[in-house]
């Protein structure tokens, strides 16, 4: 009994320390959106075609409005198992988790922090097995700042 009781422990312990990664990441998005704002304008793949994308990210969802070789469409779907993992650029975290799309295929979703090559910018991306909806947003010096620390790995 004793033992059944320390493994129940250790199961509870880890699905808080699991929830709280979650938390967190949603926490961050948020705080991120904040700074952002929630549309982004961007491009799509779908297939080989090339095209225009509007991403409006709230919170627990995400809708992507895009347009391709003539055809156009809309798609929602909520953001699940958000987390924070190491590897954006300038020792910052990256917000990545799934997109359970309600009207088509699911995908995965990215936000981050782009890299040295353009300055003050960050990624967003929704991405599939043969489409991918993304955008990069530059952000003013002091805009940018916020976002970093928001992100930054202590």
């Amino acid at each position: 009994m004793k033992k059944l009781m320390r493994i129940i422990g250790k199961l509870f312990f880890a699905s808080l320390i699991i929830a709280s990664c979650s938390n967190e990441a949603k926490n961050c998005l948020e705080d991120v959106l904040e700074i952002t704002g929630n549309n982004f304008r961007g491009s799509c793949k779908v297939g080989g075609a090339s095209g225009n994308a509007a991403i409006t990210v709230d919170g627990g969802s995400a809708k992507v409005s895009y347009s391709a070789m003539g055809y156009s469409a809309t798609e929602r779907g909520v953001l699940e198992n958000l987390e924070l993992k190491d590897g954006g650029k300038g020792n910052t975290y990256r917000i990545v988790g799934d997109w359970n799309n309600k009207d088509a295929g699911d995908g995965s979703f990215y936000l981050e922090v782009y890299g040295a090559d353009k300055p003050n910018t960050v990624y967003l991306a929704i991405k599939g097995g043969s489409w991918m909806y993304f955008c990069n947003m530059k952000l003013s010096d002091d805009d940018f700042n916020k976002f970093i620390a928001i992100l930054s790995i202590q």
